[in-house]
């Protein structure tokens, strides 16, 4: 049955909070949206979010009055013609090419280990001096904030558990990195680190799943962006870093900088089959993925 108008007002003004609500959650932070997309994409897969569910509404209240105040929750924008033979006057045209398909689809997120991978691997750095980006990481990484891909650094950082550093420089060391990423016009959307160590010290001395092999700041991660693991990349020069993830879906990309080289000699059995692949670098590595997304547009 249909609705009456008073119903469907109501129901309007209650969608446009809900609408006005999820946008302001959207502008806050953008990745959630691409979670929602991906959680309850709605058929066809190229309509956004909301559409589906709205439309109906629209469509519902659009021969009654709307209440004053309250703005119609799916407005398609259309083209305009004002051609000769139209009268001068705007005439409504559907949208075509890429309008016509709706917002493109998330990227997926590169998930990337810190020594060795992005910064120079000095062991157990203490100073933020040691902390040195490797040629073209930046700039690679800048190249993946512009395709639309979520960057994240997941670290262990056993140092903490050793005594060798604080937690407190450990944290500190993400705005840090943040500063000589942000010189070259890149950005990291997330950090996380792992302090602990079985052999560690008191109260970092346990067995944690938040260090690499482990999920666990992968998942992190994913709740707080909004992203989903499966299909994600994991890039990074030791075989912790390669295995993280395999039964989320991850796939691992292995780089030749820091312990790469010595790891390539003793590849997980399964790293083919989870679509795995080898680079010199970062910046390769990324590269590869920004010219995957160009040949599956």
């Amino acid at each position: 049955c249909s609705p009456s108008g008073e119903e469907a007002r109501d129901v309007l003004a209650l969608s446009q909070a809900i609408s006005d609500a999820l946008e302001a959650q959207v502008r806050r932070a953008p990745a959630f949206y691409f979670w929602m997309h991906r959680r309850f994409r709605p058929q066809p897969a190229h309509l956004p979010l909301t559409a589906l569910n709205l439309r109906f509404l629209a469509e519902t209240a659009a021969a009654h009055p709307l209440a004053p105040g309250v703005r119609p929750v799916f407005e398609p924008r259309a083209a305009t013609n004002t051609e000769p033979g139209a009268g001068g006057r705007p005439q409504s045209q559907p949208p075509t090419g890429a309008a016509a398909l709706g917002p493109a689809r998330p990227r997926p997120a590169l998930f990337l280990d810190l020594d060795g991978t992005l910064i120079e691997d000095v062991g157990y750095l203490s100073a933020f001096g040691q902390m040195r980006l490797l040629p073209g990481a930046a700039e690679a990484i800048a190249r993946a904030n512009a395709a639309g891909h979520p960057v994240v650094v997941l670290t262990n950082q056993s140092g903490v558990a050793r005594g060798y550093i604080t937690e407190a420089f450990a944290r500190e060391s993400a705005d840090h990195l943040r500063a000589l990423l942000a010189a070259h016009g890149a950005r990291i959307d997330g950090y996380h680190y792992a302090p602990e160590h079985p052999q560690g010290r008191p109260p970092y001395d346990i067995e944690s799943d938040r260090r690499k092999p482990g999920a666990g700041m992968v998942l992190a991660a994913c709740r707080e962006l909004g992203l989903q693991p499966a299909g994600a990349y994991m890039i990074g020069d030791q075989r912790s870093d390669i295995e993280t993830g395999a039964h989320l879906g991850l796939i691992p990309l292995l780089v030749r900088t820091g312990s790469g080289r010595e790891t390539e000699r003793a590849l997980p059995a399964d790293f083919a089959a989870r679509g795995g692949r080898v680079f010199e670098s970062l910046a390769e590595a990324i590269d590869w993925i920004l010219a995957r997304d160009a040949a599956e547009r």
